[in-house]
């Protein structure tokens, strides 16, 4: 699917079927070093319409430019060792995490022309064990619903 499509799906011209308010995404996280111990093992957040669109603008912007990807700083969002079936029968699967929020540094966005991630390294990590959340594709931000990707 094409990002102009993906988009038209997230962002409707109807103006009486607008985007969501929110949007709730819970992500397992890899580490890129293999032998890494404690590390997080999943990242969630509560995207607000302004996250969304920001998301949206920014994968607007990869395609005009023709880059391969445009990164930011991203601070929203908990990074946690408890796995998505630890947390998926609790009513705010988000506070949860939050509550056992693991330790990172230099979260960022990485947005792409029809999907984005979000990065970052473990507290007294090296370059070796950047984490990296399982990727959104941009329809998925087109509705309220629970997103999950293990």
């Amino acid at each position: 699917m094409s990002t102009d499509q993906a988009l038209a799906d997230v962002v409707p011209s109807d103006p009486s079927n607008p985007a969501p308010a929110e949007k709730v995404i819970l992500l397992s996280v890899s580490c890129a070093n293999e032998f890494a111990s404690d590390t997080p093992k999943t990242f969630g957040v509560s995207l607000d319409k302004e996250t969304i669109n920001r998301i949206l603008s920014l994968a607007k912007e990869v395609k005009r430019l023709d880059v391969y990807s445009i990164e930011d700083h991203f601070y929203d969002g908990s990074w946690s060792d408890l796995s998505i079936d630890d947390v998926m029968d609790l009513p705010d699967p988000v506070s949860a995490l939050t509550d056992a929020e693991a330790s990172v540094s230099a979260t960022m966005l990485q947005v792409f022309k029809e999907s984005f991630v979000v990065t970052a390294f473990p507290k007294h990590g090296g370059d070796d064990s950047i984490l990296t959340s399982r990727i959104v594709e941009l329809p998925e931000l087109g509705n309220s619903s629970l997103f999950v990707k293990e």
